[in-house]
């Protein structure tokens, strides 16, 4: 009996804990008639990518709006997500954002590498639906794990289309990556 009051035990705690990780998951919006003093809902979002990235923390959701993004800086994820909450960058269902540097200035990409370093190891994050155009790398990324690149074009970058340093179990899925 005492073993399964035990289990019982373990069992409502972590659920309480799942529970607690999933409230805090928040789900943010972009689009090009945002404002980053916003709060970046639906109703109120933000104007850039780069301001979403900044943000968001495990469990959290960006949705972008179609239209052109062509006043980004470099774009840096530089938290994890985890197993059970990824960071999330979408595009907004049925709809196609385009990033477009048009100036091929060094460091304008979409650069996945931990906050404290490229060697130490940043995973769990999905970008997914974007067009990436004229910058300098369309995608770079170091030490990353257990994330997924999916339906992204990625195209005319000075230097690379995705580059990518160091990683394990990530998925490249449908990218068209084309005149780089």
């Amino acid at each position: 009996m005492r073993r399964l009051n035990r289990v019982l035990s373990a069992w409502m705690l972590a659920s309480a804990l799942l529970s607690a990780v999933e409230v805090h998951a928040t789900t943010y919006y972009v689009a090009t008639s945002g404002n980053n003093t916003n709060s970046g809902t639906e109703e109120r979002p933000w104007r850039t990518i780069g301001k979403a990235v900044d943000t968001m923390v495990p469990g959290d959701t960006t949705y972008v709006r179609g239209g052109l993004y062509n006043t980004e800086t470099t774009i840096r994820f530089r938290k994890s997500g985890t197993a059970t909450a990824p960071i999330k960058l979408l595009n907004y269902p049925g709809e196609s954002p385009v990033i477009d540097w048009v100036d091929n200035q060094i460091g304008d990409t979409v650069f996945i590498h931990h906050g404290s370093g490229q060697n130490v190891a940043i995973g769990y994050i999905l970008l997914e639906g974007f067009e990436i155009k004229n910058g300098h790398d369309g995608i770079k990324f170091y030490s990353m794990h257990n994330s997924v690149i999916r339906r992204n074009w990625v195209h005319h970058n000075t230097n690379q289309g995705i580059l990518g340093g160091g990683g394990h179990h990530n998925l490249f899925d449908r990218n068209i990556v084309s005149h780089n």
